[in-house]
């Protein structure tokens, strides 16, 4: 959990309490005022009585609506799915006119010299040797038959309206498509991208409940 939502989390809280407090105090004192009434002489303040419970819990009314619109809208905002950045140690370019997620994340040494670090998933266990080769060169344009963990547009899981819910634009990240038409998104489960998949845990989570 970041820390915007950590916070958000301890108003939340802290608002919650302090709504419970503020009623338990203004409904032992509109018995008190109610108590009041039976007594000779304070029937005269009965308009004053009425108006000031009404107010009472005018208040509190307005108080718990407002705490139930803040959990609704920090609970939608929770599951809000972008797709928006690119994972840990991958370059985020423009080729052409889509932004590219590369696999080559620049390094300096101390000797000025740069180099090229790339993530990579582990080997193939389906081929002999299992090794996944690396691309002789460092191509910074995107071709469109380059593995995922290679390179991938940032937006193409988003953006295929065959994958109509974000529960089925994240089970691509977990499982290669089954249908033959969305062949071409194999491969992402393959890349480590754990912004993603913390989102799509707990989307998939709740349309599960």
């Amino acid at each position: 959990m970041s820390n915007s939502q950590t916070t958000q989390s301890k108003l939340a809280k802290a608002s919650y309490f302090n709504t419970l407090i503020f009623t338990i105090i203004a409904g032992i004192i509109s018995v008190c005022l109610l108590a009041l009434l039976f007594f000779q002489g304070m029937k005269q303040y009965l308009a004053f009585i009425i108006t000031l419970e009404v107010g009472i819990f005018g208040i509190i009314l307005i108080c718990v609506i407002q705490i139930l619109l803040n959990s609704k809208s920090q609970k939608t905002n929770k599951y809000i799915l972008t797709w928006d950045k690119c994972p840990d140690y991958y370059t985020k370019r423009t080729s052409g006119t889509q932004d590219i997620c590369s696999s080559d994340y620049l390094y300096t040494d101390a000797y000025g010299i740069q180099w090229i670090m790339k993530i990579y998933p582990d080997d193939d266990t389906t081929i002999p040797g299992g090794m996944r080769p690396l691309p002789l060169t460092a191509d910074l344009t995107y071709n469109g038959g380059e593995p995922k963990y290679e390179k991938f547009p940032l937006t193409e899981i988003s953006k295929e309206n065959k994958l109509g819910t974000d529960a089925e634009k994240c089970g691509v990240l977990y499982n290669n498509p089954t249908s033959t038409s969305l062949s071409y998104l194999n491969g992402y489960n393959l890349v480590p991208w754990n912004i993603m998949t913390a989102k799509c845990d707990s989307i998939i989570q709740s349309s599960n409940n």
